[in-house]
């Protein structure tokens, strides 16, 4: 997913998926406190309707930042994309998140 917004930098995304799973627990402790107090059918149907919403809008922004990028040969021979709708990718990453906390 990093690769196709243009962040191709390992570091980047190991700091990406390791704040991902900090937010996953986060998440996924509230959540665990909530099935008393709201019920579980509740929880869900919101997790169910925030990961539909939220996933089909990664999948949107994702789109917009693929046609907006021109591709280019990677030294390693592979293609890539780059110079792309910057604020599109931004979106996709927020998106993700959004789609973990609604999945918790």
């Amino acid at each position: 997913v990093f690769d196709g917004i243009g962040i191709t930098n390992p570091t980047d995304q190991l700091l990406i998926n390791g704040i991902l799973q900090i937010w996953n627990l986060g998440w996924a402790l509230l959540a665990s406190f909530m099935v008393d107090r709201i019920g579980r059918r509740v929880l869900f149907l919101t997790s169910a309707a925030g990961m539909i919403i939220f996933y089909t809008l990664q999948t949107a922004m994702s789109g917009v930042y693929q046609n907006s990028a021109e591709k280019y040969i990677k030294d390693d021979g592979t293609e890539g994309l780059r110079g792309g709708n910057t604020g599109a990718a931004h979106s996709v990453i927020a998106f993700i998140f959004l789609f973990y906390a609604a999945y918790e």
